[in-house]
């Protein structure tokens, strides 16, 4: 409940959702060449201890292990989105070319994924990258700092250019704030409590979708790379964006 009360809380402000989403439009053909950051086999600790006092979605604290794979070092961009449908219609809190693309529904970020021949991340997968190798509850450290990622700012401020701000400890950018970022994974509040120790993907089935990461106007308890948001896979709204990701 206190991850939907995000979203109710930007249509208070007259923060309307776009509308539903519909098959992206004429799509391109392109690679978008992105650069791609190596993140290697091996186990990590996913989720919060139920000390932490954080949402009960995000425990219990468990160990997973993932195999190697590769995530995108930015957020997908106006610019490169735009090559695979060029009828997209930018987000005025996110409008440059190199600014995250948004407005974006999980179904249209697959499918931009799919066609780079990469995927969404699982949602183990973006947290063991966004944690990078030393396990830090946001991308740059344990302690929010609100200059060291675009997070905590007012609505009206928006995204900046991926990669204004420093990388992680896996040379990956804006894990943490700018965007919220779509996974491929169904949400379930109870799943931790099951998921298996080895590559999990989520449920099988579920009405909604997670998202991780945080946007510029999240404040720091939702910005952590522990917090979980989800919704309906064909929403698209104003600080959703994705990242890609690949196997090896």
């Amino acid at each position: 409940m206190l991850k939907q009360a995000l979203l109710v809380v930007l249509l208070l402000l007259n923060v309307v959702c776009a509308a539903y989403a519909g098959t992206p439009r004429k799509l391109g053909e392109f690679q978008d060449k992105a650069p791609m950051a190596l993140i290697p086999a091996g186990d990590f600790s996913m989720g919060e201890v139920a000390s932490a006092g954080e949402a009960a979605d995000e425990r219990p604290l468990h160990k997973l292990y993932l195999d190697a794979f590769y995530i995108d070092k930015y957020e997908v961009t106006n610019a490169q989105y735009e090559k695979f449908d060029p009828q997209h219609k930018r987000s005025k809190y996110s409008v440059c070319d190199d600014c995250p693309v948004t407005n974006v529904s999980w179904t249209e970020a697959k499918a931009y994924c799919t066609r780079q021949a990469k995927r969404l991340p699982t949602e183990a997968e973006w947290e063991k990258a966004a944690r990078g190798p030393d396990g830090f509850r946001y991308a740059y450290g344990n302690t929010y700092d609100k200059e060291s990622a675009r997070s905590g700012r007012l609505w009206p401020d928006g995204a900046l250019k991926v990669g204004s701000y420093a990388a992680n400890g896996y040379g990956i950018y804006d894990m943490t704030g700018n965007v919220w970022e779509w996974c491929s994974d169904w949400y379930a509040a109870d799943y931790y409590s099951k998921s298996p120790a080895k590559n999990p993907q989520g449920p099988k089935t579920g009405e909604r979708r997670i998202l991780r990461g945080g946007g510029w106007n999240t404040k720091h308890k939702y910005s952590r790379n522990a917090n979980r948001l989800c919704d309906e896979p064909v929403m698209r709204f104003h600080v959703f964006g994705f990242r890609c990701a690949k196997g090896m």
